[in-house]
């Protein structure tokens, strides 16, 4: 079965398809979402290789086609670049509307998430998982918030609040087994590189997981859209 493939090429065929309404136009964007993406990607890709490497995740195998890069799953490899291109999707949609729910509020959120971050971090930096996540989003924070506060914090909250929904479903399937097809997950973890936490069968280092990956992306496309006159709509 070719489960992890079909939950993943699912996620991001929608907001292909979508890439071209009329109003959006977010295939306009391309020249700065796929740098972006990419680059991102590359970073995440190294992580995961490292981090099944030692043994603090793994991969069903039962449900991959069995082509790998290194030792990740190419399904995972695809997930870096679907995912966000489907985050991304959601992030140019609400642009489009002017929809920011943070907007008056953003900085307060960030020196919350800061805290959050390096708190819980630094106090289970024993878990790798764990604590890696949560200090690497803590210090992008910290970085993008005393570098140049920047007006998009507000919008990346809210596209991260609007981005769980599809987030919870894809991300249920794959850690919490696949209903009755079978208990076992697509992708588990060691016990000992996690809090334990579950939300919804979702460890909940994965929440944060999300938004360090979507602010990864967001940061750099709004970098080149400022930086390098993307052209836009």
């Amino acid at each position: 079965m070719y489960t992890y493939l079909i939950i993943v090429f699912f996620s991001g065929l929608i907001p292909f398809v979508c890439s071209f309404d009329s109003r959006v136009r977010y295939y306009k964007s391309w020249p700065a979402i796929f740098p972006a993406i990419l680059t991102t990607a590359m970073l995440f890709i190294v992580w995961d290789i490292y981090f099944t490497a030692w043994g603090f995740w793994g991969f069903n195998e039962e449900y991959l086609t069995g082509l790998h890069m290194s030792n990740l799953p190419a399904e995972k490899v695809l997930f870096f670049i679907c995912i966000p291109y489907a985050c991304l999707f959601i992030h140019e949609v609400l642009r489009y509307f002017n929809i920011n729910f943070f907007k008056n509020h953003c900085r307060w959120v960030s020196y919350i998430l800061i805290f959050i971050c390096f708190f819980i971090g630094l106090v289970h930096i024993d878990k790798p998982y764990t604590g890696l996540v949560f200090v690497l989003l803590g210090m992008l924070i910290f970085g993008i918030e005393i570098w140049g506060r920047p007006v998009y914090m507000g919008r990346f909250y809210t596209t991260y609040i609007f981005s769980l929904f599809p987030f919870c479903i894809m991300n249920g399937l794959l850690t919490n087994g696949i209903g009755q097809i079978s208990v076992h997950p697509v992708v588990w973890y060691n016990n000992y590189a996690i809090l334990g936490v579950r939300l919804m069968g979702i460890p909940v280092e994965d929440f944060f997981y999300l938004m360090l990956l979507l602010l990864s992306n967001v940061t750099i496309l709004e970098f080149l859209r400022k930086n390098h006159h993307v052209k836009e709509k």
